[in-house]
């Protein structure tokens, strides 16, 4: 994943920097090192980035809002997949 397609799917789940490294469970330092080129995620956390804009592209985007403030924050791979397929 490039640091444009990082921060195009950052700013179309509508998150910052820090809502984003929360959800990943990384610092927040290391989103804007991906957005600059400096660095790359994981292929664990390109996988889990590209579910969410898949997620994002197929569901409405109320029920993504709602999802992320439910998950307040930390959200675990296992915790996405389930929301995901439907069963949060």
């Amino acid at each position: 994943m490039t640091s444009n397609e990082v921060k195009a799917l950052r700013k179309k789940a509508d998150l910052t920097q820090q809502e984003l490294s929360d959800i990943l469970e990384v610092n927040r330092s290391a989103v804007a090192q991906w957005e600059t080129g400096s660095t790359s995620p994981s292929r664990s956390q390109v996988a889990m980035m590209e579910a969410m804009e898949e997620a994002i592209d197929n569901r409405k985007e109320a029920d993504w809002n709602r999802f992320l403030k439910r998950a307040a924050g930390s959200l675990t791979l296992a915790v996405f997949l389930r929301w995901y397929k439907g069963d949060l």
